[in-house]
């Protein structure tokens, strides 16, 4: 008989996704939840640190090496921990001391805006291919965004799109950051404290990425300024700092939530049904008269490219690899500071 095996560590993001949403069910509905199985509960259960591995499986150990630091003589030297600046060990990227991880935690927050805001300056070919193609998706549904949100509306009574619109109605709250701040904040401290690393791990990747996002959300919301269908003045009305329209905070929480649950948990099934209540809440945007749907379009995309990128660099620092460039005061004054770990 054949058998698929889940790897450890799969495993062990699954049941974080299962920790982290927990938690937000438990603030949305006002209630004390009980302690909820975590996925594949029967093959095993995640063990905090230090209190033993579950029987017949094998926790994978991540190690790291000494970061090369470039000094201003051009000398290269090693300083013994990884690149984020916590010391390499055979549990992972948590110490577990909170003054070293949050130092740590500090410097990656640090190193991914920098990442993110200097993008657009080490654009290639392709991602300029990429950036075209959006732009031409955006093009031809912003001439049409007034009957596309006017047809939604005449649709919500259809047997097919009504429960589409009402499941959006129940998941929208996950797409407002004031409801779903708190219990990833919670499930974050809670995880650290009784040491669950994947609950820490996604909490963080998410609460990482809406930081990173609020400047150029905010940011754009007042410099585009474009009004929202509510305001009944069309979908070509614009005023410096009098609309946030564009983009939709809703939709960038949860493309880029379910981007990144979705990455941890690594399932086709969970893939698509993320994208499916991420879908429902980007049409509720539109139907609720707060959006148009050029909007949400364009903000769908980027929040799905920005936690795909922050993801993937976290990735790279779990698993020892990576490079980073930072500031770094010298004897002969400031420099730059060119980290790489392999």
């Amino acid at each position: 008989m054949n058998q698929k095996w889940i790897s450890s560590r799969t495993l062990a993001r699954r049941q974080g996704v299962v920790g982290v949403l927990a938690g937000m069910v438990a603030a949305l509905a006002h209630l004390v939840v009980g302690v909820l199985p975590g996925a594949e509960a029967s093959v095993a259960t995640w063990a905090p640190a230090g209190t033993g591995t579950p029987e017949g499986i094998r926790m994978p150990a991540v190690t790291g090496t000494p970061a090369a630091t470039i000094t201003s003589d051009g000398t290269s030297t090693s300083d013994g921990t990884s690149m984020s600046g916590g010391a390499a060990s055979s549990a992972g990227r948590w110490t577990w001391n909170p003054l070293v991880d949050g130092k740590r935690v500090v410097m990656d927050i640090a190193s991914d805006a920098g990442h993110v805001y200097s993008s657009p300056f080490r654009m290639t070919r392709k991602d300029a291919l990429v950036l075209a193609g959006i732009a031409a998706g955006f093009a031809l549904i912003y001439p049409f965004d007034e009957d596309i949100h006017d047809g939604l509306l005449r649709s919500l009574d259809h047997p097919v799109y009504e429960p589409i619109h009402h499941a959006g109605e129940f998941f929208e709250p996950l797409g407002f950051q004031g409801n779903t701040n708190a219990p990833i904040i919670g499930a974050l401290v809670l995880g650290y404290i009784v040491r669950v690393e994947p609950v820490v791990e996604i909490a963080s990747d998410i609460l990482r990425t809406n930081l990173i996002a609020a400047a150029p959300k905010e940011g754009t919301n007042r410099l585009v300024g474009r009004r929202g269908p509510q305001r009944g003045l069309g979908s070509r009305s614009f005023k410096f700092n009098d609309g946030r329209s564009l983009p939709s905070g809703h939709t960038l929480a949860i493309t880029s939530m379910a981007t990144i649950l979705s990455h941890h948990v690594d399932h086709p099934v969970f893939t698509v049904a993320a994208a499916g209540v991420a879908g429902t809440v980007m049409l509720q945007r539109v139907t609720s008269d707060h959006h148009w749907p050029s909007d949400v379009y364009l903000s769908a995309f980027l929040g799905w490219a920005l936690s795909r990128e922050l993801v993937r660099r976290e990735d790279a620092r779990r698993s020892g690899r990576g490079m980073a460039v930072g500031p770094v005061a010298t004897s002969s004054g400031p420099g730059l500071a060119f980290r790489f770990w392999f």
